[in-house]
């Protein structure tokens, strides 16, 4: 089972990716977050195997916090 969690700033992409994925037997969406932030608090307490990225968000944009996951991945 893959642990996903998607991260964009527009509700509709959101629940329109959960709905999507929830149907792939091998996917459990963990999370949907609204922006890098929270995504960032959510992944230091929660381990995940793929994350979807907006890469224009507020607080925090999608390409710095794939740039945090990359520096900060379990060796």
């Amino acid at each position: 089972m893959y642990r996903l969690l998607i991260v964009d700033d527009e509700e509709i992409v959101l629940n329109g990716l959960e709905k999507i994925l929830s149907k792939i037997s091998r996917v459990d969406v963990v999370g949907k977050m609204r922006d890098g932030l929270s995504a960032l608090k959510f992944l230091e307490i929660q381990d995940v195997d793929i994350v979807f990225l907006d890469i224009q968000m507020p607080k925090m944009n999608g390409l710095e916090l794939a740039n945090w996951i990359s520096l900060n991945k379990p060796e």
